[in-house]
């Protein structure tokens, strides 16, 4: 369960926009949010101006969650001097934080802070879960609100993937959504079977290979849902053949979700699940806010 939630914010009303979900999720966990605001490198000058900025944001956050009926949560805030991801990092593993909520553009837009500047480098470094919300896209796609009503969960059959699992089960039970449990096997081929007289066959053996990932997929899959639906979650899986990136955001663009969760690592090792791969296509490409939990 969340105990502590920080949220980054650099003064601009696009990285305000995850605060009405905070404070849902707040409210719901009974957590401890810290509001984190960053001094860079010679801004010092404006130290009394970020102060004011993050008191004024503690009232409003406070005012939310006293909408939303909560019962002990509590709001403070923190100043932190420095290069932004690196101090965003620092505290959070120093105040043991058990989420770090925030968007992937802010104060100087969406050139700056597309992946590769902070929402990137903290992404990519957290060893605590992180909730990415992006808001280049248009507002009406992206649902800032808690609750959650479905949950897309991606896997790819190694156990490093499923790790994201008890996060999940965590936001689910809070706030009652349906877990989907997705697995897309890309399609069989034919160089990787090159042989003499092979294409004779090829239909044949694409199809009964094709046969075989699903029925690994079912025995797989209902092994995670007896485990998810023991811990009281809502729970049915999927399984898709194709493009990875393709029938990913195809998925999420026809079911309406409004969480997709992954790890930052999975089956292909740190090389190919680093953001940089698919989180970070993800991040790019996806309409609805992003858990990632980095594989251990």
């Amino acid at each position: 369960m969340y105990e502590k939630i920080a949220v980054p914010l650099d003064g601009s009303g696009l990285a305000e926009l995850v605060l009405e979900y905070v404070a849902g999720l707040a409210a719901a966990s009974r957590a401890r949010v810290m509001l984190l605001n960053v001094c860079s490198p010679g801004e010092s000058e404006a130290e009394r101006m970020h102060r004011l900025y993050l008191r004024d944001i503690e009232k409003v956050l406070r005012s939310r969650l006293e909408d939303a009926g909560s019962e002990g949560s509590t709001v403070e805030s923190e100043l932190l001097f420095g290069h932004p991801a690196e101090e965003i990092l620092t505290y959070a593993e120093k105040n043991k934080v058990s989420l770090i909520a925030m968007t992937t553009h802010g104060r100087s837009g969406v050139r700056r802070w597309a992946l590769g500047s902070v929402a990137a480098r903290v992404a990519r470094h957290s060893t605590i879960p992180v909730w990415l919300a992006r808001c280049d896209v248009l507002r009406e796609t992206i649902r800032e609100e808690w609750p959650e009503r479905r949950i897309l969960v991606l896997l790819d059959g190694s156990e490093r993937a499923e790790q994201v699992l008890p996060y999940v089960a965590d936001h689910a039970n809070l706030s009652g959504a349906e877990v989907v449990l997705l697995r897309v096997c890309e399609p069989l081929s034919a160089l990787a079977f090159y042989a003499p007289g092979v294409y004779a066959n090829w239909e044949e053996i694409a199809e009964q290979t094709m046969a075989n990932q699903r029925e690994e997929c079912g025995r797989y899959f209902a092994g995670l849902e007896r485990r998810l639906s023991d811990a009281g979650v809502q729970v049915r899986w999927e399984t898709l053949m194709g493009n990875v990136w393709n029938e990913i955001i195809n998925y999420i663009e026809r079911d309406g979700f409004d969480l997709v969760a992954l790890t930052s690592h999975g089956r292909s090792g740190i090389a190919r699940w680093a953001v940089g791969s698919v989180a970070e296509t993800l991040l790019r490409r996806c309409p609805i806010p992003l858990l990632l939990v980095r594989a251990r």
